[in-house]
């Protein structure tokens, strides 16, 4: 158990700050595999062509 003044209030610009953050990152994440999967499809299009 940590001593007491180690313990810090949870702050409104601490929630607000990680929620910001948590979204930023699942939109790069999200662009991350929409490029990815576009990516997929290039290189499924060039296979079919060489078929």
């Amino acid at each position: 158990m940590p001593s007491p003044e180690f313990i810090q209030p949870v702050t409104k610009a601490d929630i607000l700050g990680l929620a910001t953050w948590s979204r930023e990152r699942s939109s790069e994440e999200l662009q991350d595999l929409i490029s990815r999967r576009s990516d997929m499809h290039e290189d499924l299009d060039e296979f079919e062509a060489e078929l």
